[in-house]
């Protein structure tokens, strides 16, 4: 049987045209009024004429019979082996037909979820061997949360170049893996572009706005196992970054993993020194202490370029900076060490070039020993 082939009912009266197949024992045949009606092939048989009858197929069946009988008494003096070889070439060739898998074109619906009708998508990175974080790769996925369909372009940034990693098409509440990232990845995706259309098909749907969202990442998060979370939508700890939130991209520092250096409101600021030791602010006076050693701000530094470390205790300087910029009179001393004065150096560049209405100096020895210095809003 075959998409197009008349057929009639063995069980009752009636019949139409094969317009597909549900499974390989379903056929859906059309009738007269254009209803589509699942009915098992056992029940059908082909006729091909359109009073349903089974004359031709009967006089075809026997025709064939015939002619085999004939070649038969052609051949009878041909060898057994002979004989044998044409029989099966006429078998294969009489009877493949009936063997044939027919083309399934049955498509079960996609099956939507309460409240699904909402955008949400995640960019998610999972570590292959989570017990070695400092060690692992990680293979990164998109995760479209909703009931909608969604067109993506994700890609790198260098400058105002995009280096297109994957583009194509999520279905709804979908995770689809997008590529694989080695460590020595890590410092070419710190700067992420994603595009992205939603859509529903074979159906009337809410229109929903394109999205265009800029993403930085930080290299080092993906050294520190903690930020890598449990999730609904993977087995193993996940670092998660939520680009798309009920419709709405979120703000651009709600966009970065929670960080213990974030800071909410001037009210979270006790909330937050009371859960992070690296600040500390003294009895006696107002003055936020600040540890900018590596080995306080980050579980490990292993595999890390000293480039790296840097990099991260400067852009935490610059976040305690930007919370603090705006409160006359905030003293702030950071410890940075002596070191090779490195750290020291870009610190001073920052408050020169970019605070240019803050005082600083070194601070106190007596309190903090060689490498602080201590900053004072105006």
């Amino acid at each position: 049987m075959k998409i197009g082939d008349r057929v009639r009912f063995l069980n009752e009266i009636g019949g139409g045209t094969i317009a597909g197949f549900q499974s390989h024992q379903i056929v859906l045949v059309e009738d007269e009024d254009g209803f589509q009606i699942p009915v098992s092939r056992s029940d059908v048989v082909v006729t091909n004429m359109d009073d349903y009858s089974t004359s031709r197929a009967i006089k075809s069946k026997t025709n064939a019979l015939e002619k085999k009988q004939n070649q038969e008494q052609e051949h009878k003096n041909h060898s057994i082996k002979a004989l044998l070889h044409e029989e099966i070439a006429d078998d294969d060739s009489d009877d493949s037909s009936f063997f044939e898998e027919p083309e399934i074109t049955f498509k079960k619906p996609i099956e939507e979820r309460k409240g699904g009708d909402l955008l949400n998508l995640y960019l998610a990175f999972v570590p292959q061997n989570p017990l070695n974080i400092t060690q692992s790769s990680f293979k990164a996925y998109i995760i479209n949360d909703c009931n909608y369909y969604v067109q993506c372009a994700y890609a790198s940034l260098q400058e105002s170049n995009h280096n297109l990693h994957f583009q194509g098409e999520i279905a709804p509440n979908t995770q689809l893996a997008i590529e694989d990232v080695d460590l020595e990845m890590l410092n070419d995706l710190s700067r992420i572009s994603l595009q992205a259309f939603f859509y529903k098909k074979e159906k009337v749907f809410i229109g929903k706005p394109a999205f265009n969202i800029r993403l930085k990442l930080d290299p080092v998060k993906f050294y520190k196992s903690h930020v890598f979370v449990e999730s609904d939508f993977f087995e193993s700890p996940a670092l998660l970054y939520h680009l798309i939130i009920d419709d709405e991209p979120p703000a651009s520092s709600s966009m970065k993993i929670a960080s213990t250096l974030d800071f909410a409101t001037d009210k979270d600021t006790k909330n937050v020194q009371s859960q992070d030791k690296r600040f500390i602010r003294q009895k006696d006076s107002d003055i936020l202490v600040v540890d900018l050693h590596a080995h306080e701000l980050l579980d490990t530094t292993a595999g890390m370029r000293p480039e790296d470390i840097r990099d991260y205790q400067m852009e935490k300087f610059n976040e305690i900076m930007e919370h603090y910029k705006n409160r006359r009179g905030q003293k702030i001393v950071f410890i940075h060490g002596k070191g090779n004065g490195v750290l020291r150096q870009s610190i001073i560049h920052e408050l020169n070039y970019k605070y240019k209405k803050v005082q600083y100096q070194d601070a106190s020895f007596l309190e903090y020993g060689y490498g602080a210095t201590q900053v004072v809003i105006k």
